[in-house]
């Protein structure tokens, strides 16, 4: 491809000219090197830019790929011959040769000039053809795989399509890429082409019949515009991977090359020069045997240093003989002095590789080896500092990874320093989470896999999770607002949290620069983990593709949506994009679409918004009759934001007098929010003084109505209209509406920003003095965080940027501080200044690195150290505990800090060590946790038959909520180790009626399973006749709903039907609110009951609709182990189809927990959601696993799509067979999709080992 050279400021195309360009503009720090390479050296990016071809569509910025330097090495330097060859690759190129399928194929042996017709194409393409390309070259570490490849092809794409963000990381990525090229390539009336060298190299291909290759990632059917040649032997034959049908298939592409004389003569010429080293002995053969052992990528710095000679030597020596038996490329990361790219070797051929390695001898080259391995161990003993050869960094891993050396790789994977140059040196996390993966890969291809080594790998890839996902949705945000959309996305992706997806991905979209990237945002949609990710994030995409005018693509992505409440939400979003573009009309027909999709869904929320874009689409289309019509109906009524809706667009379609007789007809709360509305849709329009006068009406009526919703965003609306019209006094008094201080400092701040906009400094700085002091007076430490963060963009936008970075760098939490550095670097990207924006949001990514979430890490020590007391290691497990209480004690937040010690400690006590667990409970200083953590330790000691230091304990705690129920575990502790009779005195002084019959229920279903049944029976009536001292009639309920429950599991038929029967007295005797909630405890009763028709007449007869369903799925669950087709049908019945799904799934999951995994199979696929499918999978193999039918678990786990459910479903059948050869080659492969803490559990049977090394990794990895 011909890259391209940064041009004017101003953005303008750069003159046009034959592939080049004539003219270019150096940025602040670059320099011009004249010559034929036209080189521009940009000092601000570090890279080399080349000049050439300015798309129309520039956009300033933009890195220039090096890619070309590359193929300049392959080109031969007196190209002669292969006239025919070049004039068909022509034709072919421009569309003059016919081809159906869009491919070529040259087919020749080594050395016959492959490459070099190849590079000369791409150096020297036809006039009106603009080429793309990859030459695989397996002699270069880190040259000839997938990887590789999409960076070299990104790159060049990036350039060609003058966009600095377009990621091709995955498959998805580049084909969307491709297709943008060839779009533009049409648009220009030119031609692409791309060209790909050298298929026979791909690394990736283990066999014939396998592979990971780079042919997989060719379109099957290019896009109009684009015609792609590739070359290669005719063996090996095409790889497993590509699909039938796809032209690599074919034949008929196929084109016999036929050995060049030149090309002979470079071989006979290049293989004497070889030898000739060879057996000359001294550097040269030093030279020869470090790049054969590496696979090549050294520098000549590398090379000095491992020959033990100078730079300048290695220079002369590889510019003279030596030289023509290498070749050299630009590195991808590493800078001379001279600020341009520093140079990496490798062989000039591929044979010349295999013959050096065949040449020399073997004790020789592991000579080299051993100075290699010793001159990157020397880097790791430095703890890798920025010095480090980009060698060490890139090519090293994939010369162990080809010479398939395990222990170096799981080395370089499980050391942290590295992992932290990686990230500094590139960016992402991306080559060390490569690295793990490699090991992990080598270590499931050995007979006996290492799974020491596999869990420390597992361990370091989740911690690099984890800092991935602690990114704020500020900093991503922030990312898009500079314009690298990709990454954005990326970080977006790795969050894993369903619901922030969707929100981030608008956000994103909503940016700049986001807008531009439409299509490659919804292929990054489609990449994410899950099916629900997917469609939140596929959802977000449709309000912009009907901004930039592609409706029914924004249409067909929201009917693609199964996920019904999602699909309204899409609908929705574009509706409001229509109104908001003054298309009413189109608006309404859409908002009717949604309704009538929220139609069977029962809960109000997605009827209510589609509701609320009708109301406001109705007002766009001066259709007002119809919006009082809906301002009429039951649901606007009943809901306060829906009526506020209406009332808003009344207001914005200048009805102003109907907005308020709206209002005026409704409760004080309503009023209050409708007025609201009304005031922030005036202000929205700039009608300043009329959206005082109703906001004003809103604070009149609001005192007394104990609702603060008219708050949220009408004062902030109007405030900000206020200080737009120069009206800065009355602005900061409507700020000052605001309740909430968080929310009133950033009002406050927002006057700020409009008033500094109007030039009126000093009300500006006012109006921030006073925000900041309104933050000083939050006391929560997260609260103010977030306020903070929330005034830093106002200060940047009032021009005080130093000021606004110290407010950011002054929040004490890491993770609210890294959100408010990204938050002023987003406002600096907007007011111009994207160099301090950089620098700032370089300074957030920094603090995001420095999280230690240490909530998370005492979580994972808790459930490592239960297993290990499950497994007899008692005091391993205290030792982590121990460990763990000070990472508990960092926590800021008592509440939280309470909850992390109360963990440890109950898991302490579970280990047999109460007088330590009691002292670190004793140690919280929040009371209700340090209660809550006493009752844990007086539950742990009961069930080890402690009793009467467990009731001690358990009345020393003196917090009323907690009581009884600590009580009540010792009482049913006491039960269980025959001491019943005790049990029902400790039951009997429960001050809490409810907690005492269930208790009492307990005991007597534990005496009636123990051959008590006539005791068991008296107190049962003990339990039911205390019922009567509970006089709130829904928890009388509940209680004689659980009596119920345990007398059914007593096998008491008769005595449960009797005491339902009393329970259904109470339900239909009171008309109270939650009789809905009595119905459902009383049905669910009933089912466990086994009195499935009444169940179901019960759940069936509540009128709620979301209960209503809600109710069946809980009573059709409970049904399954019993009456299993019942509870199906059950299930099938729900009309919601929304929820439908959880029915079913609820069914088969019950199905699975009984022990009948078939049964839950048969019901799952019927499940038209992947993600519960999915779900449902995994949780039938682990019961399969569990039942012994190992074979039958493993094949159901091997069709499961997700990754992470599919690894979780490999270790359940691993811990099924145990420490046998099987089972610990199918922990290793859990191991590298699945999530080690999910799967420790498993070690005991499988590895303990693996075990020993999660202990050792929690104990010195910070």
């Amino acid at each position: 491809m011909n890259d391209t050279a940064e041009t004017g400021a101003e953005g303008e195309p750069a003159a046009p000219g034959n592939g080049t360009a004539t003219a270019v503009q150096l940025g602040p720090r670059a320099a011009y090197a004249g010559g034929d390479q036209h080189l521009v050296v940009t000092g601000d990016r570090n890279r080399i830019t080349i000049n050439g071809a300015v798309p129309r569509s520039y956009r300033p910025r933009v890195p220039r790929s090096t890619y070309e330097l590359e193929v300049r090495a392959l080109e031969a330097a007196g190209f002669e011959g292969r006239e025919a060859e070049l004039e068909a690759m022509a034709r072919f190129a421009t569309g003059g040769t016919p081809s159906a399928m869009g491919y070529w194929r040259w087919l020749a042996p080594a050395w016959a000039g492959k490459t070099v017709l190849m590079a000369r194409f791409y150096l020297h393409p036809p006039a009106g053809v603009d080429v793309l390309g990859f030459f695989i070259t397996s002699r270069m570490a880190g040259r000839a795989d997938r990887t590789a490849f999409l960076a070299a092809l990104q790159r060049q794409l990036q350039a060609y399509l003058q966009d600095a963000d377009l990621d091709c990381g995955g498959y998805d990525g580049f084909q969307d890429a491709l297709q943008l090229a060839a779009a533009q390539a049409r648009a220009a009336k030119r031609h692409l082409v791309l060209l790909v060298d050298g298929l026979d190299e791909d690394t990736g291909v283990t066999s014939g019949s396998s592979g990971y290759s780079i042919a997989a990632l060719l379109p099957r059917t290019p896009p109009p515009g684009l015609r792609i040649i590739v070359a290669g032997r005719p063996s090996p034959p095409v790889p497993g991977d590509v699909p039938d049908g796809h032209p690599l298939r074919a034949t008929s592409i196929d084109h016999a090359l036929a050995a060049s004389p030149a090309a002979r003569a470079v071989r006979r010429d290049a293989e004497r020069n070889l030898d000739a080293l060879i057996t000359g002995g001294g550097l040269p053969q030093d030279l020869v045997g470090m790049i054969a052992a590496s696979g090549g990528g050294l520098s000549a710095v590398d090379l000095a240093r491992l020959t033990g000679q100078t730079t300048r030597r290695i220079e002369l020596q590889l510019g003279g003989a030596v030289g023509r038996v290498f070749q050299d490329r630009p590195a991808q990361w590493a800078v001379a002095p001279d600020g341009r790219p520093v140079r990496l070797y490798s062989f000039a051929h591929q044979e010349l590789l295999t013959g050096a390695r065949n040449l020399l001898d073997r004790a020789d080259l592991n000579r080299c080896l051993d100075r290699i391995h010793a001159y990157v161990d020397e880097a790791r003993r430095q703890k890798w500092p920025p010095t480090t050869a980009e060698f060490s960094l890139i090519s090293y891993p994939r010369m162990l990874l080809e010479q398939r050396d395990t222990v170096r790789l799981s080395e370089l994977g499980t050391d942290s320093d590295r992992q932290e140059r990686l990230w500094k040196t590139t960016g992402t996390d991306t080559e060390a989470l490569t690295e793990i993966r490699d090991a992990l890969s080598l270590h499931r291809a050995e007979p006996e896999p290492d799974l020491r080594a596999c869990v420390r790998l597992a361990w370091h890839k989740k911690r690099l999770q984890e800092k991935a996902a602690a990114t704020s949705q500020e900093v991503v945000l922030a990312w898009a607002a500079l314009g690298f959309v990709s990454k954005a996305v990326a970080l977006a992706g790795l969050c894993g949290d369903q619901w922030r997806v969707g929100e981030v991905f608008e956000g994103i979209l909503r940016s700049e620069h986001g807008v531009r990237h439409i299509d490659l945002i919804l292929a990054a949609a489609g990449e994410l983990p899950g099916a629900e990710l997917q469609a939140r994030a596929r959802a977000a995409c449709v309000g912009a593709l009907t901004r930039v005018g592609r409706l029914e693509e924004a249409l067909d992505v929201a009917h693609s949506l199964t996920d019904l409440v999602t699909q309204v939400s899409a609908l929705v979003s574009i509706a409001g994009e229509l109104t908001d573009a003054g298309r009413g009309e189109e608006a309404v027909v859409i908002c009717r679409e949604a309704l009538e999709v929220a139609g069977p869904i029962t809960a109000d929320g997605p009827q209510v918004s589609a509701l609320s874009a009708f109301a406001r689409a109705l007002a766009r289309a001066g259709r007002i009759p119809e919006l009082l019509e809906v301002a009429r109906s039951d649901i606007a009524t009943s809901h306060a934001s829906m009526l506020g809706a209406v009332a808003g667009a009344l207001a914005s379609a200048g009805r102003l007098e109907e907005a308020f007789a709206v209002a005026r007809s409704h409760a004080a709360a309503f009023q209050a929010c409708a007025l609201a509305s009304i005031a922030e849709a005036l202000a929205r329009a700039g009608r300043a003084e009329q959206a005082l006068i109703a906001l004003e009406r809103a604070r009149g009526v609001a005192p007394g109505t104990g609702t603060f919703a008219w708050e949220q965003t009408a004062p902030p609306a109007v405030a900000e209209v206020l200080a737009g019209a120069g009206r800065g006094t009355e602005a900061l008094r409507v700020a000052h509406y605001i309740t909430d201080p968080g929310p009133r400092a950033s009002a406050l701040a927002t006057v700020a920003a409009a008033l500094a906009r109007r030039g009126q400094p000093e009300q500006a700085r006012s109006a921030l003095h006073q925000a900041e002091e309104t933050v000083r007076t939050i006391t929560s430490p997260g609260a103010q965080a977030v306020a903070l963060g929330s005034i830093a963009p106002a200060m940047t936008a009032a021009g005080r940027t130093e000021e606004a970075l110290r407010v950011a760098h002054s929040v004490p939490d890491p993770g609210p501080r890294a959100s408010a550095l990204a938050t002023v670097a987003a406002a600096l990207a907007r007011t111009g200044q994207p160099d301090q924006a950089r620098s700032a949001l370089h300074q957030a990514e920094e603090t995001v690195r420095t999280i230690t979430q240490p909530e998370r890490r005492v979580s994972q020590v808790v459930a490592v150290a239960r297993v290990l007391t499950d497994a007899d290691r008692a005091e391993d497990a205290v030792d982590v505990l121990r460990e763990a209480v000070e990472t508990a004690r960092s926590i800021t937040y008592p509440p939280s800090q309470g909850s992390a010690l109360t963990n440890i400690a109950g898991a302490i006590a579970r280990a047999d060590r109460v007088e330590e667990a009691l002292a670190v409970a004793q140690s919280v200083t929040d009371r209700v946790s340090k209660a809550s953590a006493l009752a844990v330790i007086t539950n742990e000691i009961a069930r080890t038959g402690q009793l009467e230091e467990a009731l001690n304990l358990a009345r020393s705690i003196t917090d009323p909520s907690i009581l009884p129920t600590a009580l009540g575990e010792v009482a049913r502790a006491m039960a269980r180790a025959g001491r019943a009779e005790e049990g029902m005195e400790v039951a009997r002084a429960i001050t809490s009626p409810e907690t005492r019959v269930r208790v009492l229920s307990a005991i007597a279903g534990v005496m009636a399973h123990s051959g008590r049944a006539d005791q068991a029976l008296a107190v049962f009536h003990e339990a039911e006749e205390e019922t009567r001292s509970i006089t709130n009639s829904t928890r009388r309920v509940l209680a004689l709903s659980e009596v119920a429950e345990e007398l059914a599991h007593a096998g008491q038929a008769e005595r449960a039907a009797s005491v339902l029967h009393r329970a259904e007295q109470v339900v239909y005797a009171t008309d109270s609110v939650e009789r809905h909630t009595m119905v459902g405890a009383l049905a669910e009763a009933m089912a466990l009951a086994g009195r499935a028709e009444e169940a179901l007449a019960l759940a069936t007869s509540i009128t709620d609709p979301g209960l209503r369903a809600y109710q069946i799925a809980l009573v059709a669950m409970y049904l399954a182990p019993i009456k299993g087709e019942e509870a199906v049908r059950a299930a099938r019945s729900v009309s919601d189809p929304s929820l439908q799904p959880t029915a079913l799934g609820a069914v088969a999951e019950s199905f699975a927990q009984a022990g009948r995994p078939e049964d839950a199979l048969r019901v799952g696929r019927t499940i038209p959601d992947p993600a519960t499918r999915a779900s449902l999978e995994a949780t039938a193999a682990k019961a399969l696993a569990r039942a012994g039918e190992a074979e039958d678990a493993l094949r159901v786990a091997r069709s499961i799509t997700d990754p992470a459910l599919r690894a979780s479903a490999l270790g359940a059948v691993a811990e099924a067979k145990g420490s046998t050869a099987e089972g610990r080659s199918l922990l290793a492969e859990a191991l590298g999709d699945g999530d080690v803490v999910e799967l420790v559990p498993t070690f005991p049977a499988v590895a303990p080992e693996a075990l020993d090394e999660t202990v050792r990794f929690l104990r010195v990895t910070p």
